[in-house]
Formats: structure tokens, sequence, C-alpha cells
């Protein structure tokens, strides 16, 4: 068994594949966001309210200010690192959405409004992104999943009117997650004939280097190489 790289001087784009959900309002109205993006979220949380015209929220905390102090802690040693950025980053968004939710209730009660609060079906990360590949799998994906030109992210804004079936949040249950990343045929030959088991491979957002388990997929006559890590999911 071996470690490796696929290439040395090529970048790759890859499929990034989670265990998560696109979760629809049930209800339609003005939607409110009590949780941070990428917030660690227990089962009962509030994460969202619906209300019939828009909320004052406009005092709010920026919901950026935890990105910029996390990109400041940089080492050699990885494992660490990442702990130390987990650490910090989860006490700040835990600060934040404290904060938020009890700004978010004194608003919605200075309001006068119907307001509806929606909690958390499950424990997860909560992000306010969707893509329609939430369903996606290891082992459902197709060669189709890796056109750009097909591609489209949908961001979700607090204070925006939304209808019932809309998406609001997307919820990622699980720290495992896999990048699926298209092979020509002679590099996959190579990586199974030389039985690599694991690459190194350096993200673009942020220059960090992770070790991803690698194994080789063969499917409808295209080949792909499966990388299956399980932390530094949220980039």
């Amino acid at each position: 068994v071996r470690e490796g790289s696929i290439v040395k001087d090529n970048s790759y784009t890859g499929l990034i594949i989670r265990k998560e959900t696109a979760v629809t309002a049930e209800s339609s109205g003005y939607i409110s966001y009590y949780q941070a993006e990428n917030s660690k979220i227990k089962r009962g949380m509030n994460i969202y309210a619906l209300s019939p015209e828009k909320l004052d929220t406009s005092s709010k905390t920026d919901s950026t200010q935890g990105e910029h102090t996390e990109g400041q802690y940089r080492a050699n040693d990885f494992g660490s690192v990442y702990s130390l950025k987990s650490e910090i980053t989860t006490m700040l968004q835990n600060e934040f959405s404290a904060t938020r939710t009890e700004q978010l209730g004194a608003v919605i009660a200075a309001s006068g409004l119907d307001v509806l609060s929606y909690q958390a079906q499950q424990d997860g990360i909560v992000a306010f992104t969707v893509d329609g590949y939430e369903g996606l799998t290891t082992e459902t994906f197709t060669e189709s999943a890796f056109d750009k030109t097909k591609y489209e992210v949908s961001s979700l804004s607090d204070e925006t009117k939304v209808k019932a079936g809309d998406p609001v949040y997307r919820m990622i249950t699980s720290e495992d997650w896999s990048v699926i990343v298209p092979l020509s045929k002679e590099t996959a030959i190579k990586l199974k004939h030389e039985d690599v088991s694991g690459i190194k491979v350096r993200m673009d957002k942020d220059s960090e280097t992770l070790w991803g388990k690698l194994t080789v997929i063969e499917r409808q006559g295209k080949y792909y190489g499966q990388l299956d890590f399980d932390n530094s999911m949220i980039r």
C-alpha cells in the first residue's frame, strides 16, 4: 500500500459530495435567520423565522466576522492547526448565534407581528446555499455532474420573501466528505498498478494540504478518483 500524488503540476476540479439535505420552507413569508453560516446546530434549535412583513434586523451582527479571524491561524502541523481553527471557529459561531438569536427574538417581540419560528430536525451544520446536488452520493453521481455549464448555486439571503416549498437552508449531517475527480484511463491504471491508497492534495481556496483515502472507480467507461476525508469539510 502506497501514498502518492495524482499529478505534480496539474490541477483538478472535483465534485464534492457530503451527507446533506436541502430543507424547504413550511409556509410563506419573509425569512430571518437565527444562525450563522456553517454553524453547528443541535436538534430543536431555532434556524429561521417567517414573518408576514420584513423585520428590521439591520442592527444584527455581521456574520462574516468569524471568517476573517479564522484565517489568521496557520502553521506546519496541520493536525494541531485544524483543531485550533475548529475550536476558534466554533467559539465565534456560538457567540454570534447566541447574540443573533437574542437580537432576533427582541425584534420579533417588538414587531407585534405573527411570526413563526422553525427548528432543526436533526444535529448538523447549517449552510445557506443550495445547488441541487444535495442528494448526490458516491454511488449515484454521473459524468453529467461535472458539466460546469449546467451548474448553478443559489445563495439564500436573510430578509427575503419565500414561499412554501422553497429551499431555506442546507443541513450537513456528517464530518465525512468525498471529492470525485475525473481521471484519464492511463492515470487510473497507473494508480491501481502502483497500489496507491492515499493522495496528498492542496485546496486552491485556502492552500491547505490534506491527505485523502483514494479509491479508483470505473463507471460507464469513465474513470474517477474518489478521495475520502474525515475532517476539514468546512472551508
